[in-house]
């Protein structure tokens, strides 16, 4: 079997640290950017801030989902599977998140509404932290 066959030790290790060092910094950089920004090293997704998210199958389009929810906080709409339509909510009281599910069981009797809550988010983030420091050591 014909192997690469290449000697790194005529570098220093200095020279072999070189490579991952610029790529850690540029790394910590990107990331101070984004908490500088966001207030976070990422952007969490809804599993980590809480919100609602719906599943529903409909052919109205972008504007008109907009216009129907424009008195909730609809973050994002995107593409479902089996041609549906995923709908995300932030985090909301009570009685906003009963009118959303009663407008929604109207007009969209087949939709599937799943509250998430903003304490499962921080347990996950508690998890992860563990998980990294686990890793590291």
């Amino acid at each position: 079997m014909g192997l690469i066959n290449y000697n790194i030790e005529k570098y220093s290790p200095k020279q072999l640290v070189i490579i991952p060092l610029v790529f850690l910094v540029i790394s910590l950089v990107l990331l101070a950017l984004n908490m500088a920004t966001t207030g976070m090293p990422v952007t969490p997704g809804i599993d980590f801030s809480g919100g609602t998210a719906v599943n529903l199958y409909t052919t109205d389009t972008k504007d008109q989902l907009q216009s129907t929810f424009a008195g909730y906080p609809l973050i994002d709409i995107s593409q479902g599977i089996n041609n549906g339509v995923f709908l995300q909510f932030s985090a909301m009281d009570d009685t906003k998140f009963k009118e959303l599910t009663t407008l929604i069981n109207q007009k969209y009797p087949d939709a599937s509404i799943n509250q998430i809550g903003e304490t499962f988010g921080k347990s996950l983030q508690y998890q992860a932290v563990i998980a990294l420091l686990f890793s590291s050591v």
